[in-house]
């Protein structure tokens, strides 16, 4: 048995919502019930930080307060019966959490000894739920296989480490609906909204209870919206219609505030299946942007994945995380946002997927080659062509990586009502170029691809990186044409 603590050993999570409100008020900041309840289940390290971001907001600089600070309070907790019994039976147990060590070990004081073989505890783990890793090492510590292992989680985040271990999980509802689905069923205080008229201008509304949408056309209440099913139609007072559903990611990621351009939607398809992200990947990214990227990759990942993203500029990380905070409702567990250059900060972690959106993505190859795993996947998002020619002929030159290909993506509407049909006016032409490359094992050298430069390719205006199989004689043949030619 791999038991979670807070709100399943211990009944603390009604205590740490309660206490939250509390500490923030004491700070001056107000914090809702509903956001609280978000939090559970996550590492101690993502509530601080929404606890911090919340002060932030209020005050307009950071708290001058530890984290540490904010978790002294220890509830007493009520052991169940059934842990004594299982004990008394001889089935192995483990007590996992995401809470930091030195909370669990002020709780275990009161627990009869010996109830737990194995503790293992958030901040001893680099990967907290939903990742498996902490069930993982509890069944492996236990000599037990994961799927031998039943765990009991009363958090979405814990339920799906839990399953994603292998193990047999026992859901006990605590503070949150785990037969809930993100983003399916009623409309609810706390989600955003899509609001499209009959032009097909669009407005998002984040639903609060009690609260108005104020329009031209006179109010909405909010209250008329939520409890509704998706496809609804609602009128304010002034008889203006408005079609209602939960907004779709390629919506938000077009309309969503930005500093820096977006990869747009069409791109970020083409990266998720050419890349091939799939659930659980480890993804570095370079480049976050506005955080449009970083929300298609972390659907793509899921709860058990991880993605890593880097960002050299503070203004645009900031913007970012607030973009896919806004969209996911809260900090997201499995994203890291790094401030820095990748090539300077870029941890020592491996990866299986790496995105580099960046004007020298060339800068940061040797970098990225250090941590991404054999058969790994590179993708270089650049805008120019020179940018393109420039990382593929490194990539060539490098010899570690397997032969680049480019491509670009474009998309076309077309409009239809009766014989009028006919392209339409929406179309998204060039945005950038995609350079993909898989990674060789270590110290496998790619083989050479057979190639007779084009008179010119590379002349003498030529400086960038030269592919290894490029003979002396025909650079030499291309430099003389190329003079030639003038």
């Amino acid at each position: 048995m791999l038991w979670d603590f807070d709100g399943t050993v211990a009944n603390t999570e009604p205590v740490w919502i309660a206490s939250q409100i509390e500490v923030m008020a004491s700070y001056g900041v107000p914090y809702a019930y509903e956001q609280a309840v978000k939090l559970c289940g996550v590492s101690a390290a993502v509530s601080i930080r929404a606890l911090f971001d919340a002060h932030e907001e209020v005050h307009g600089e950071p708290p001058q307060i530890e984290g540490p600070e904010l978790w002294q309070q220890i509830v007493d907790g009520v052991i169940r019966e059934l842990l004594i019994e299982l004990h008394a039976k001889g089935v192995p147990m483990a007590l996992v959490s995401a809470s930091p060590r030195d909370m669990i070990d002020a709780a275990l004081a009161k627990v009869p000894d010996g109830i737990f073989d194995v503790v293992i505890a958030g901040d001893e783990m680099p990967r907290s739920k939903p990742a498996p890793d902490s069930y993982l090492l509890a069944a492996e510590r236990l000599g037990a296989a994961a799927d031998d292992c039943i765990v009991v989680e009363d958090s979405i985040y814990g339920t799906a480490a839990g399953r994603a271990a292998g193990a047999a999980v026992i859901a006990v509802p605590c503070m949150q609906d785990l037969d809930e689905h993100p983003g399916t069923g009623p409309l609810r205080a706390g989600e955003w909204v899509s609001l499209t008229d009959a032009k097909g201008h669009r407005k998002s509304l984040l639903l609060d209870a009690g609260k108005t949408f104020h329009t031209t056309k006179g109010g909405l209440a909010h209250d008329d919206i939520i409890g509704q099913p998706e496809g609804v139609v609602v009128t304010t007072v002034g008889g203006l219609q408005y079609l209602v559903f939960r907004p779709l990611l390629n919506e938000y990621m077009v309309s969503m505030p930005r500093e820096a351009a977006v990869i747009y939607p069409k791109d970020a398809a083409q990266i998720l299946m050419r890349a091939d992200i799939f659930p659980g990947a480890r993804v570095l990214e370079a480049g976050v942007g506005s955080g449009a990227l970083s929300l298609a990759l972390l659907r793509a990942i899921g709860p058990t994945g991880q993605l890593h993203s880097y960002e050299r500029r503070a203004e645009f990380a900031e913007v970012a995380r607030a973009n896919v905070e806004q969209f996911v409702g809260g900090p997201h567990p499995s994203w890291t946002l790094s401030l820095g250059d990748l090539a300077e900060v870029i941890e020592d972690e491996p990866i299986d997927r790496a995105i580099l959106d960046m004007l020298a993505p060339w800068d940061c190859l040797e970098a990225v080659a250090g941590v991404l795993e054999p058969g790994g996947i590179l993708c270089c998002y650049v805008a120019t062509t020179t940018q393109m020619g420039r990382v593929m002929d490194t990539l060539r030159a490098d010899g570690g990586f397997t032969e680049p290909t480019a491509s670009e993506v474009m998309v076309r509407d077309w409009h239809a009502e009766g014989l009028a049909i006919r392209p339409g006016h929406a179309t998204t032409a060039h945005t950038g170029f995609l350079v993909m490359t898989r990674r060789m094992a270590p110290g496998v050298i790619a083989p050479l691809r057979k190639r007779r430069p084009a008179p010119g390719a590379y002349g003498p205006d030529y400086v960038g990186p030269i592919p290894r199989n490029v003979r002396p004689e025909h650079l030499e043949a291309n430099r003389t044409r190329a003079s030639e030619l003038g």
